[in-house]
């Protein structure tokens, strides 16, 4: 599996996740579905980054 896991901000994963457990306890569904959103965002751009720099390897 490709992946740029070298170069994760594990420190700024990490705090995305807490700040979704913290939104999802505290039942504030607008928090948690803003930091889902930037996480995810995430996930889309090194998809795109590993596509680009792989390409052979998606046809």
């Amino acid at each position: 599996m490709l992946s740029l896991a070298a170069n994760y901000n594990w420190g700024l994963i990490l705090d995305q996740h807490e700040r979704i457990l913290m939104a999802i306890k505290d039942r504030n569904s607008v928090l948690a579905e803003k930091v889902m959103e930037e996480h995810l965002k995430k996930l889309t751009f090194e998809q795109d980054t590993l596509k680009n720099e792989y390409i052979s390897y998606f046809r």
